[in-house]
């Protein structure tokens, strides 16, 4: 997981919180900061990876952009 994280682009001071690893020397007395939403972001990205390793998606489907192609209308 921790090495996903890199790969997702999570930053290091988040992947290390998100697996529980404890902050060492100075940052573990002055920096204080939880990262909170941080490490949810990192936990969704990471399960969203997950999720694409054990079901990846037919070969015939193309992954969409959030909110439709370019050019198409909703429905609505």
């Amino acid at each position: 997981m921790r090495t996903r994280l890199s790969e997702l682009r999570i930053p290091t001071e988040v992947a290390e919180a998100t697996i529980g690893h404890k902050k060492r020397g100075l940052a573990a007395v002055y920096d204080l900061f939880e990262y909170r939403d941080e490490k949810a972001d990192a936990l969704k990205r990471w399960g969203a990876r997950l999720h694409a390793i054990v079901e990846p998606p037919a070969a015939n489907v193309v992954a969409m952009p959030l909110g439709g192609a370019p050019g198409m209308r909703s429905a609505g």
